[in-house]
C-alpha cells in the first residue's frame, strides 16, 4: 500500500453500530445523525477512522441491500472529514468484487474483507 494511503489509516478504528427501528429496518437518518456527531466530536482524518458495516457491527446480519444503503450513508457523511472502511464477509470471491467496486463508487476509502469462516 503506497505511504499516503497508509498513514490515512490513524487512530482508532471506530465501528459503528447500525440503528434500526422498533420493526428492524434500519434507521438510516438516525445513524446518520449519530455518525455526524462523532465525527464533529473528533473522529477526523489523521485521528481516526470509521468502519461501516462491519464486524465489529452488524455487517454480518444485513442483507445486501440494507449493507449497501448503510455504506452509502456513512462515506457520504464522512467523505473529506475522516477515512471510512466498508466491511464485508462474502463466500463469492465474485461477490466481494462487486461490493469492494461499490465502496469505492460512493467514496468509501478502505475495505475490510473477512474471509469465509
Amino acid at each position: 500500500m503506497p505511504t499516503a494511503r497508509k498513514n490515512r489509516l490513524a487512530g482508532p478504528v471506530m465501528a459503528i453500530r447500525t440503528f434500526t427501528k422498533d420493526d428492524g429496518t434500519l434507521d438510516l437518518d438516525k445513524q446518520a445523525f449519530a455518525l455526524d456527531w462523532v465525527v464533529n466530536q473528533g473522529i477526523q482524518e489523521g485521528s481516526g477512522v470509521i468502519m461501516l458495516a462491519a464486524g465489529g457491527s452488524e455487517g454480518y446480519f444485513m442483507n445486501d441491500e440494507e449493507w449497501e444503503a448503510q455504506v452509502k450513508m456513512g462515506a457520504e457523511v464522512c467523505k473529506g472529514r475522516v477515512p471510512t472502511v466498508a466491511g464485508f464477509f462474502e463466500l463469492s470471491a465474485r461477490e466481494a468484487v462487486k461490493k469492494s467496486e461499490l465502496a469505492a463508487r460512493v467514496g468509501c476509502d478502505f475495505v475490510q474483507v473477512a474471509p469465509p469462516h
